[in-house]
């Protein structure tokens, strides 16, 4: 008997369900040792016997398959492989062969190659898309590169109630033209919840779309997604449909929920943008949206208000653990227009140029008007909380032309001017969150809504008002009637969380004020700004609205203003408390798999009777879809109790032959 040591060698047609899991001719994975070309034919069969063998030790479970994409030429797909197509039209024939299977889902595996799409392609079943790689475009390496040549929407997944569907390992390119469509539509049914994960993808340059992912009424994660773009946001997240409702009403309607698998989240994750045109995540209509430790360059985020017909705004972000750098002149790391949440631990490196507010928290309505179905919020929008009863006349008019005549000579863009001296300064200007709005009787926006914005200074008899920048400012004639009117809060507005559904009542929808809290971000002093004014307060209040970071609480034996940051002996050591004040507590929970135990932290809220309570501890991280189930990097279902290999199946280091 003689020992030989075992040699590299290629095998073909092996077909194993884990990470890039085709071995094949589109498949770089190996048996190590040294090259094919050192192997006797007579080791050979056994090796590959041998290699079989190992495979179905971790092979898919039962009813789970895998189908090789292959041309029409070649016999279409199959499910020994190996793969040799990713065109569109060969991958919508393995779509057609698939089970529809959410509990345990089929694959559908691209060969290792670079195919231009000028169609698209529609999924509508519960199925794993794999391409061969981590969405790497470096050669050489196994991968799929998807060149964008479509005027339409590359890729459209309808998920049915309770779906589950996966996209990894694919890259995307611009292959020439333009296109209006989102890239990638992730179309979740309305109601329950759909299970998604979007994973190793790269998005580059690709024809201008809007949006290369766009996720709808799902949740799940997307991680290890990196996209280079100039002039598209990486991802939108919408969720019209929550909770059953439609617009996003559903998602006002339902508890906010932080910290849990209500929601999308985006971690791990490499953006490099041209800040101006393009940007890391947008979101609105009812959007749940978590964006966590991730590396972003030359990014703002914005999660949006209101849309046309209805639509509401985003109902929440956390923002955490996220590094961004800017390379030139920025404006926001973030920018609230909507909804509640938590930003945190971020770090923002700036090499040149300025910019800030870190924060933005702007209220568009209230500086314009010009909104499908919802007008400004000025004191008279139907879904607003209005002032229906102060004024001398005691009907929510403050001032009018009916009483000091029609605007003069003086009067233009974003000026209100009156005969005589009837103000004294700044009488109407904002302060301590009370704010007021001039509004234009005589003219009308192409919605239907009178010309109104709120005003940020006067004198004697001049209104001064804030632009709006991009959706029309309001403007006065010589001759035109005017009133000032005052709104107490607008729907939607940051710090502002679950309401009664639209559907279901009439007017103000008694919406919960569900403030921001912003700490421990790196520089130390965060600012904040609204409508675009940095440091001008106008409806929008800390302490109230929002909650930053205090940092002499911590130490000492009262904390009124702000969130602290310390451990848990500081926090119970702080006798007196303002309620709403946070605390967040360094040295206790682990929903952070990858640090020490009891380090992860978690934020207390301050209630009646100076009692801490615990507020807000964030989701599992790594988000478990990535680390068990059906979606995970194995693909082992977790109830079936195996656990898949790390990595590449390995070789025995010796073979013996007889």
């Amino acid at each position: 008997m003689r020992s030989l040591p075992i040699p590299r060698v290629r095998i073909l047609g092996v077909v194993r369900r884990g990470a890039d899991n085709i071995a094949g001719t589109a498949s770089c994975h190996r048996l190590r040792g040294v090259h094919e070309s050192y192997v006797p034919r007579l080791v050979r069969p056994i090796l590959l016997a041998l290699s079989v063998a190992l495979a179905s030790l971790t092979a898919a479970p039962a009813g789970a398959a895998t189908w090789y994409v292959r041309t029409a030429a070649s016999g279409g797909p199959n499910t020994t492989g190996p793969a040799n197509s990713c065109a569109t039209s060969d991958v919508a024939s393995a779509h057609s062969n698939v089970a529809n299977n959410p509990a345990n889902p089929d694959t559908i595996q691209l060969a290792a190659l670079s195919c231009t799409w000028t169609s698209g392609v529609t999924f509508t079943k519960s199925v794993i898309v794999k391409g061969a790689g981590d969405g790497s475009t470096e050669r050489p390496c196994p991968c799929t590169i998807i060149a964008d040549n479509a005027s339409g929407t590359l890729v459209q997944w309808n998920i049915s109630v309770g779906g589950t569907v996966r996209l990894s390992g694919i890259s995307f390119t611009n292959g020439g033209g333009t296109s209006s469509a989102d890239a990638i539509v992730i179309n979740g049914s309305a109601g329950t919840a759909q299970w998604v994960r979007l994973d190793h993808l790269t998005f580059n340059q690709t024809n201008s779309r809007p949006h290369q992912l766009l996720v709808v009424n799902a949740v799940g994660v997307a991680d290890h997604v990196t996209c280079t773009l100039t002039n598209s946001y990486c991802f939108k997240v919408i969720h019209p449909g929550w909770n059953g409702g439609s617009q996003g009403d559903g998602s006002f309607a339902a508890a906010t929920s932080l910290g849990t698998t209500n929601a999308f989240y985006v971690e791990d994750t490499t953006y490099s943008g041209g800040f101006t045109s393009s940007s890391f995540v947008d979101g609105d209509t009812g959007a749940r949206i978590v964006a966590r430790k991730n590396t972003l360059t030359n990014s703002n985020q914005v999660v949006h208000e209101q849309s046309a017909v209805y639509g509401r705004g985003t109902r929440l972000v956390e923002f955490y653990s996220n590094t961004l750098n800017y390379t030139s002149s920025w404006g926001s790391s973030i920018s609230f227009r909507s909804g509640t949440g938590v930003v945190f631990n971020n770090t923002n490196n700036y090499s040149a140029g300025s910019g800030g507010p870190y924060v933005a928290f702007n209220l568009l309505r209230q500086v314009s008007s010009n909104w499908d179905s919802w007008g400004g919020c000025d004191g008279t929008a139907a879904f607003d909380l209005n002032d229906t009863t102060g004024g001398p006349g005691g009907n929510g008019i403050y001032a009018s032309s009916a009483t000091l005549g029609t605007a003069v000579s003086g009067s233009g863009n974003l000026t209100l001017k009156v005969s005589g001296t009837p103000w004294t300064t700044n009488q109407w200007a904002p302060a301590g969150g009370t704010a007021y709005s001039a509004r234009n009787l005589s003219q009308t926006w192409r919605t239907g809504f009178k010309l109104s914005s709120i005003i940020t200074s006067n004198d004697a008899n001049t209104l001064n008002l804030q632009t709006s920048s991009s959706h029309g400012d309001a403007s006065f004639n010589v001759g035109d009637q005017w009133e000032i009117r005052r709104a107490v809060s607008c729907i939607d507005q940051v710090g502002r969380g679950q309401s009664n559904s639209l559907t279901a009542s009439v007017g103000w929808p008694n919406q919960a004020l569900e403030p921001i809290y912003v700490f421990n971000n790196t520089p130390a002093i965060w600012t904040y700004g609204e409508a675009g004014m940095p440091g001008f307060r106008i409806r929008l209040q800390p302490n109230l609205d929002w909650y930053s970071t205090n940092a002499s609480c911590a130490g000492s034996s009262s904390c009124t203003t702000g969130v602290a940051v310390g451990t848990k002996a500081q926090m119970n050591a702080i006798t007196t408390c303002t309620q709403g004040v946070g605390f967040w507590v360094t040295n206790e929970a682990n929903w952070d798999t990858t640090l020490s135990p009891n380090t992860s932290g978690q934020l207390y809220k301050c209630g009646a009777s100076n009692t801490w309570t615990l507020f807000y501890t964030p989701y599992t991280y790594p988000h478990p879809l990535r680390t068990s189930g059906v979606l995970a990097d194995d693909g082992v279902p977790a109830s079936s109790g195996v656990t898949g290999p790390a990595g590449p199946l390995q070789a025995p280091t010796n073979l013996k032959i007889q």
